[in-house]
């Protein structure tokens, strides 16, 4: 049996101010499954494949995170497919085929293996990449992460309801009230994904039939990361994914943090992130 850490990280969150303007360097396409995948690349180093949740784009992530983890890594960040500036076939969107892509992204930039981080949706095809493809997948990440659709869904639809601000559903309401200008700072979005794309991602999650019963055949490495005031999908949610896994895990849990903690506390997240990266012992 692998010893599982738990670390609880009670921060004292504040939004971040925008960083300057980030360069990618290195942009483009990558032709998989019939869709052309846009991506871009920051620094160097080992790689790291962020992979974002529903509805988001590869312009959703804060540049304060990006810059932190691209200093000691190559952070390979993407639009799925039919999102933004990467294209689509008529093929029915699911989180397998979400995670075939993510592995056909890096076999196209000449990775044979990396470190992949996911947010939300983005973690459970992280979860299925781990498990299709063990080989590519060095460590993972699983931020606000689940191993089944029932609470997301009713999360979706709560956040869709008429009246309904979504974006006030990542932060906790107290910190909302703390911070009433928070939506001025949210990331600047280039190109909003299409509701065409948005409604089949949402049919992706009602497909997918979790991983409960799987994921102890995942044995990389292992870091859950969540809000401990995340309304989306829930802390204990993490803690049971933790139990479950065939490998050592680490779960992280960020005081007055919601689903949109990278939002909140980047420079926080990177360093608990990279941390557990340059972990190479094994657990036992």
């Amino acid at each position: 049996m692998f010893r599982r850490v738990l670390i609880t990280a009670l921060l004292l969150l504040q939004l971040a101010v925008p960083a300057l303007a980030l360069t990618p360097d290195q942009a483009g396409s990558v032709r998989v499954q019939g869709a052309s995948l846009a991506y871009r690349v920051y620094g160097s180093g080992e790689p790291l494949l962020l992979i974002t949740g529903y509805g988001a784009t590869m312009d959703a992530w804060p540049e304060a995170l990006l810059a932190d983890l691209s200093r000691s890594r190559k952070v390979i960040v993407f639009d799925n497919r039919g999102m933004a500036y990467s294209t689509a076939s008529a093929r029915p969107f699911s989180i397998e085929l979400f995670a075939e892509d993510a592995a056909g992204l890096l076999r196209g930039l000449g990775l044979k293996r990396a470190a992949v981080l996911g947010w939300s949706m983005g973690s459970t095809v992280a979860q299925e990449l781990a498990l299709a493809h063990p080989d590519m997948v060095d460590k993972l990440v699983l931020y606000a992460t689940d191993i089944e659709n029932t609470d997301v869904l009713h999360a979706l639809n709560r956040m869709s309801a008429p009246g309904e601000a979504p974006l006030a559903h990542l932060f906790p309401e107290a910190w909302r009230t703390a911070h009433p200008d928070y939506l001025e700072k949210m990331p600047a979005v280039g190109r909003p994904p299409s509701a065409e794309a948005v409604e089949r991602q949402k049919q992706a999650i009602v497909r997918w039939g979790g991983t409960r019963s799987r994921l102890g055949r995942s044995h990389a490495p292992v870091l859950l990361v969540v809000g401990a005031g995340d309304s989306v999908t829930m802390p204990s949610k993490s803690r049971e994914a933790a139990g479950l896994l065939g490998g050592p895990a680490w779960l992280a849990v960020f005081g007055n943090a919601g689903h949109g903690l990278m939002f909140q506390a980047p420079d926080d997240l990177a360093r608990v992130v990279l941390d557990f990266l340059e972990v190479r012992q094994t657990v036992h």
